[in-house]
Parts: structure tokens; sequence; C-alpha cells
């Protein structure tokens, strides 16, 4: 669960800054339209591809694999996160990325050094978000991994619920483990989560 977790929001993270940015900052022929295409895979349910997802897993021979669990979380992840890291961009004063392009700084050096660090409180909510998602994702993790050895904590959780009968030591100690990593990471991240939430509540 850790390894699937940490390359999902990794991943995540870097295409949604990168993407929320361009977005954002950059005119191009059919930004708009491409925009909205992302918009509409927010709105497709994870049932709706679930058989697909495990043909296409299955093609590419990543099925039955936590790299390829990991992957198949990234459509409407992502997509989330873009639309989330745009809008924090799209608050920053364009002023900012001027002046530093005055002073020489290239459009990588105006994203990294400029933009960048004040859209933490974004990045951190697309931690957060996308952590506590996929830390408690089960249907997908529960059909693209059959190996017992592979399980991520929710279908392993499941396992101790049998049909006549539930082991509730087992069970009620997995919670308590499955909290912890969650909790951790709002604790870690609480202040700039705060942030983001509250950002553009108030003007002046």
């Amino acid at each position: 669960s850790i390894y699937v977790t940490v390359l999902t929001v990794c991943i995540v993270v870097v295409v949604a800054t990168s993407a929320g940015y361009a977005f954002a900052r950059y005119r191009f022929p059919g930004r708009d339209l491409l925009f909205y295409i992302f918009i509409g895979a927010m709105m497709i349910p994870g049932q709706a591809i679930l058989i697909p997802m495990f043909q296409f897993l299955k093609a590419i021979g990543l099925l039955n694999s936590l790299t390829g669990l990991s992957l198949s979380y990234l459509g409407g992840s992502t997509a989330f996160a873009i639309f989330l890291m745009r809008a924090f961009f799209l608050s920053l004063p364009t002023e900012l990325g001027d002046a530093a392009r005055i002073d020489g700084a290239s459009e990588f050096g105006v994203f990294w050094h400029v933009y960048l660090p004040l859209a933490k409180a974004g990045i951190a909510t697309v931690v957060i978000i996308q952590s506590l998602g996929t830390w408690n994702e089960f249907m997908f993790s529960n059909t693209f991994i059959s190996n017992p050895n592979l399980k991520t904590i929710q279908p392993s959780l499941y396992q101790a619920i049998g049909r006549y009968a539930t082991d509730y030591t087992a069970l009620s100690s997995g919670l308590i483990l499955a909290l912890i990593p969650i909790v951790a990471v709002y604790l870690i991240l609480q202040k700039q989560f705060i942030a983001g939430l509250t950002a553009g509540a108030l003007k002046g």
C-alpha cells in the first residue's frame, strides 16, 4: 500500500503541477478543449472503466502488479489534480512571473523558483486528497491484484471478514494500522492543507 500510494502521489503531483501551470499561464491551440476533456474524465465512474482497464493492464503485462495498480489510478486522479492546481496558479499574480523574466529567468525558472513555491498549499491539498483516495481504494486493488502477497491494505482487511465468522482481532488491528499513515500525512501537511482550502476566501 505504501509503494502504490507513494508512486501514485508522486506521478500525480508532477503531472498536475506541470499541466496546471501550462493551462493557467500559456495559450496554445486547443487549450480549452483539452482542459474540458480533463474535466470530463473526472465524471467517469471507476466502475465504467473497470473491465477496459483490466484488459489494458493484461495486454501490457502489468496485471497483478503494484505498478500497474498505481497506473490505473492516474486517470481521474490526475484530472482532478490538474483542475485544482490550475485554479491555484490562476490565483497567483502574473506580475511575479513578468518581474522574474525581466531579471533574466527562463520559463522553467519562473515556474520552478517563483510559482511552484507559492503553490505549496495546492500541492499539499493534492497530496492529502490523493493519499487518502489511493490508500483507501478497494475496487481496483481487489480486482487487479490476485496474488495474496501483493494485496494492498483494504482488500487484506476485507479478508478478515468471513462468511460465517469474522476475525475481529485481526480486523481491529488492521484498521488501526490503516489509519496511522493517513493521520501522519495530514498532521505533517495540515497547515498547508487548511491554507489551500481557504485560499481565495478573503480578498484584500
